[in-house]
């Protein structure tokens, strides 16, 4: 047992996630967030992290859905006397558990191949005196550390405040928390089994780039049947809100009796609907050890060919291309050439826009054709909505899920926080061409701005061709599609500025292993957090739908201002500096 502790948190420093890292003093081992330690620059950062991610875990999600329930009448001592409000209740609950859920069936994905099947540590830790059940279940624990980080900091919060607000009892938080605990383990079960299988058994797996662009494509393929499947599933007709609890058993089996568990902790048989979903848990753990014992160790032996590295553009094809045109466009042309010739960057980079634009168009045509259910009405309903009194409360709504859409769709362009990263060791030939600083930031923003164009093009069509228009609606989202991934890839230039993954083997661990692309995505959480945050504060202090708009307005252009003279001094700062 001390060997596998001692193991796992090893293994767990050793990642890098979410950038930990021990720094050594004089006194003792410190643990910091940043692998440079605390400065002031980052300790602002940290508060500012601090305070969007309370802003929109704790303010919208937790607080609102209670404002909501206690609205409807709901009252914690006696949940069952509303069918309604009973049924709103499970399926906000199930709300706030889908998205972490979600989101960690496909992250799991990552993690498990990450760790099994990429990971270089194989061969030093069979050096160790070590059993090799040992190495296992240190690999099985710090798979299970790290698909917990998602869902918690998703649903935990949020189901801690609604608790609270609704004055829910003890047990209450004990199923919550269990559910979460235990229903974390199913997707990850799932995503690893899936894994070991395909090391063992499939043939792609002696190449990684193949594997991973294979497993991607198994997510994608998975992501859109839950999405149909889920559309398909949901009665219009009925009254009773429902979708969130079908929707979740499809991802998490038994997570609607957890849900109807914590929504009636009081009830007896409560306790034997959470202990089906540990029992389901528990046992799909059982088979991942069993397999992990038999197939890993063998299959991470015969998979470890390394990936393809391909070489970066030459002196002489540089030299080529300044025949013919001048600076910025010779570095744009460059910067797409390095995307398309690796089958790695395509599929990691562009290929998550191209999908959006796919299985967004998709959507939308399979949800107008449903049951006869037309643009017409869509539009319609729009109309009246933009034309009614509702609006004051009705588009602040609106945009604040358009805020948070907006930042998600940022976070998704692995082009930026890895335009410095790419470069591998290479890096420092930027600084001996004649270039300046400003056109090379530039190029990559113009490459980053377009594959960000790709993932807003259905929703940019959706507004402004199919929907119609409304002075209070139309014109604060094209602020919002201009500036905030404009500002999201800036931040994230500087990110990949400050720390960048130059000393790369496989261009996998530039896409997959690369930490900066974690830190945008929180990033993103900051943006987005500040923008929403600034609305709520604004709807408490009593304004009106137009000072809600200026906020939106200015604070996407302020921060968009902002991230600009980020990049000018302390962007600039990191390339003179930090790269060579």
């Amino acid at each position: 047992m001390k060997k596998w502790w001692i193991l796992t948190k090893a293994l767990v420093k050793g990642s890098d996630v979410f950038g930990l890292e021990m720094k050594e003093t004089k006194k003792r081992k410190k643990l910091t967030l940043f692998s440079r330690g605390l400065d002031r620059t980052k300790k602002i950062l940290l508060g500012v992290v601090i305070f969007a991610y309370i802003a929109f875990v704790f303010g919208i999600n937790g607080y609102n859905i209670a404002k909501q329930l206690l609205a409807m009448g709901f009252d914690a001592g006696n949940p069952t006397a509303d069918p309604i409000v009973l049924a709103s209740f499970q399926a906000s609950l199930a709300q706030l558990y889908l998205p972490g859920f979600f989101m960690l069936l496909g992250m799991a994905f990552f993690y498990a191949a990450g760790i099994f099947f990429f990971a270089e540590d194989l061969d030093t830790l069979l050096a160790l005196p070590l059993k090799p059940s040992t190495i296992v279940a240190a690999k099985l624990a710090n798979l299970y550390i790290f698909s917990l980080v998602i869902p918690l900091a998703l649903t935990l919060p949020a189901a801690v405040v609604l608790g609270y607000m609704l004055g829910m009892p003890l047990l209450y938080y004990i199923y919550a928390f269990l559910t979460l605990i235990f229903g974390a383990m199913i997707p990850m079960c799932i995503d690893a089994i899936l894994i070991l299988l395909m090391m063992r058994m499939a043939i792609f797996a002696k190449s990684k780039d193949r594997f991973m662009i294979v497993t991607q494509v198994l997510m994608f393929v998975g992501i859109f049947a839950f999405v149909f499947s889920n559309m398909g599933s949901i009665d219009l007709d009925s009254e009773l809100p429902t979708t969130g609890p079908v929707a979740l058993q499809y991802i998490v089996p038994m997570s609607n009796r957890a849900i109807e568990a914590i929504s009636l902790p009081q009830d007896p048989g409560s306790i034997l609907k959470i202990m089906s979903l540990i029992a389901v848990a528990l046992g799909l753990v059982i088979l991942l050890v069993l397999l992990s014992s038999r197939l890993y160790l063998r299959a991470a032996r015969e998979s470890r060919a390394s990936s393809q590295a391909h070489k970066p553009m030459t002196d002489k094809a540089w030299q080529s291309l300044r025949q013919t045109r001048k600076d910025l466009p010779n570095m744009v042309s460059r910067e797409f050439k390095i995307l398309y010739r690796s089958p790695t960057f395509l599929m990691n980079i562009l290929a998550f826009p191209i999908i959006m634009l796919v299985s967004m168009f998709g959507t939308m045509a399979f949800s107008f054709s449903r049951e006869g259910k037309g643009l017409a009405t869509l539009q319609k309903l729009m109309a009246a909505t933009f034309a009614s009194e509702s609006r004051e409360n009705v588009i602040p709504i609106i945009m604040i899920v358009v805020v948070g859409v907006a930042a998600f769709l940022s976070s998704t362009n692995t082009c930026m926080p890895t335009a410095i990263s790419r470069e591998g060791r290479g890096a420092g030939m930027l600084k001996s061409w004649p270039l300046k600083i400003s056109t090379v930031f530039l190029a990559k923003l113009i490459v980053g701005g377009i594959v960000s164009l790709l993932a807003w093009l259905p929703i940019a069509i959706l507004t402004f061709v199919i929907l119609p228009f409304s002075v209070y609606f139309q014109p604060t989202l094209l602020v919002l599609f201009i500036f905030l991934p404009l500002t999201v890839n800036n931040l994230a230039l500087i990110i990949d500025l400050n720390k960048p993954y130059l000393e790369w083997n496989s261009e996998q661990q530039v896409a997959k292993q690369n930490m900066n692309i974690f830190k945008t995505m929180l990033m993103s959480l900051v943006v987005g957090g500040l923008l929403i945050g600034a609305v709520l504060l604004m709807q408490k202090l009593g304004g009106n739908l137009i000072a809600i708009l200026a906020v939106i307005n200015g604070g996407s252009i302020l921060l968009f201002v902002i991230s600009i003279l980020l990049l000018a001094t302390v962007g600039k700062k990191y390339y003179l500096e930090r790269i060579s």
